[in-house]
């Protein structure tokens, strides 16, 4: 299948399941991306479920990423209900942005469903030549007084590092 009817049809469908199409636009970008890296378990598939979700109003289909707090070398944001592709995605850029300046940043989201794959978060600085660390939680269900690394064993975990010319 050509990548771009694809990635059109990807955005067609969640158009359709109510999704605003700016976020649409990024949403069927990212999970292409994922196919054409052969990550098929967090590629184009995942949207049946997204749209599930979705037309069950499960999942904000126009989420407000608002800003909870933030620092000269931190951020967090919330998403709003909303998939955790676009608060991952835009709180990427803006760290970046941080990491600029201080040469150090971290990012937490909070309130979002799904991130999908935590290596498209973890290549966005390697292009600033940034090192990341990406990791989430958000299906953990923690109790209270329950320790977080007992549910965590098998949480996504991504990490870059720049390799100059190397691949």
């Amino acid at each position: 299948v050509n990548f771009q009817q694809l990635e059109d049809f990807v955005r067609e469908v969640a158009i359709s399941s109510g999704l605003v199409e700016s976020r649409a636009n990024l949403l069927s970008k990212l999970l292409v991306e994922n196919d054409l890296r052969g990550v098929f378990t967090h590629g184009t598939r995942q949207i049946c479920k997204y749209a599930m979700h979705m037309l069950k109003n499960e999942l904000n289909t126009d989420p407000k990423i608002s800003v909870i707090r933030e620092t000269s070398v931190s951020l967090i944001l919330d998403g709003d209900g909303g998939l955790g592709y676009f608060p991952m995605y835009e709180g990427m850029l803006r760290i970046i942005e941080k990491a600029r300046s201080s040469g150090v940043a971290m990012l937490q989201t909070r309130n979002h469903g799904h991130i999908g794959a935590a290596g498209i978060y973890s290549r966005m600085p390697l292009e600033h030549n940034f090192a990341a660390f990406v990791t989430a939680g958000g299906g953990l269900n923690l109790k209270p007084n329950q320790p977080v690394y007992t549910p965590a064993i098998g949480a996504p975990i991504s990490i870059s590092a720049p390799s100059g010319e190397e691949p």
